[in-house]
């Protein structure tokens, strides 16, 4: 009854005895004092376990023991199994493995080379920060029209760079504008994942090494930037429109089929994001400077 509070008290931050199945829900939460809703949340976080090396063929009204190695290949095959069924609702798996015997070892190798290439592994005190800095970050999104606005209750600095977001309708959102608590922008990387896209790696749009936001018209470029009269657009492919937008979303330009020279000599100073598209199809958002 008393377990969180004995270990909120010797300094412990993480906890991981007890299975997803018992707890419903494989995401690591706060454990509260007292072992009650009403309780005090304590800094310790608990971390469902979703697989272990505790398998025996499943028999009705029995749970299972120690594994026998004689039932190695059906536990791979169970955890196989768990791991499609958490990884279609895109959900962390925490493996528990008792070191004890080298065949363990190696079933926990077999798994570890199954598991998708996309995933990362990390070890539990590393797995239980990335969940406390991920809890430290809170931000609101809203919708105007096709602008998505991401607004951080942290400064840029705080926002780890493990941090990302999943979009469903990223397809319908024109331009995404990210903000930390004072008002930096953000830069971002996107990517593409079973349908539905990724939002990543949330840095102040100053300090990023790049101008390309996303790119699929890779032959594209803009010149000169930073601009000042005028910029021009090179494009192996034919460009069929192009949008301008200042950083607080607001729409500046919009041409179909421009031409190669955009005149920038009434926009004021700063940055702007220029999405273009070509005739197939393929889209590019990039930054410009004006000054």
């Amino acid at each position: 009854k008393y377990q969180a509070n004995i270990l909120d008290s010797l300094g412990y931050e993480f906890d991981s005895p007890i299975s997803a199945n018992d707890c419903l829900q494989s995401f690591p939460y706060i454990m509260k004092n007292d072992q009650k809703f009403s309780g005090t949340p304590s800094s310790v976080y608990e971390i469902p376990m979703t697989i272990s090396d505790v398998y025996s063929p499943p028999v009705e009204d029995e749970i299972p023991t120690a594994t026998s190695e004689i039932y190695k290949d059906d536990m791979i095959d169970a955890w196989k199994t768990a791991t499609t069924k958490y990884g279609n609702n895109y959900s962390p798996i925490v493996l528990l493995v008792h070191p004890n015997r080298t065949w363990k070892v190696d079933a926990q190798r077999q798994y570890i080379n199954y598991v998708d290439s996309r995933a990362i592994f990390l070890e539990m005190g590393n797995y239980g920060d990335y969940w406390k800095k991920r809890r430290a970050t809170d931000f609101f999104a809203h919708k105007s029209n096709d602008t998505l606005y991401l607004e951080f209750q942290t400064l840029a600095a705080n926002i780890d760079s493990t941090f990302s977001l999943m979009m469903d309708d990223y397809n319908n959102i024109t331009i995404v504008v990210a903000q930390d608590s004072v008002g930096t922008h953000l830069h971002y990387e996107t990517t593409p994942m079973d349908g539905r896209t990724i939002l990543y790696n949330f840095i102040d749009m100053q300090l990023s090494s790049t101008n390309d936001l996303n790119s699929s018209i890779e032959s594209l470029r803009l010149y000169p930037n930073p601009a000042k009269d005028e910029f021009r657009i090179k494009s192996d492919v034919e460009i069929e429109s192009l949008y301008a937008y200042s950083l607080d979303g607001k729409l500046v330009l919009q041409e179909s089929r421009p031409s190669n020279s955009i005149s920038v000599s009434d926009w004021n100073k700063g940055i702007y994001l220029i999405q273009v598209f070509d005739v197939n199809g393929n889209s590019t958002t990039t930054k410009l400077v004006v000054e």
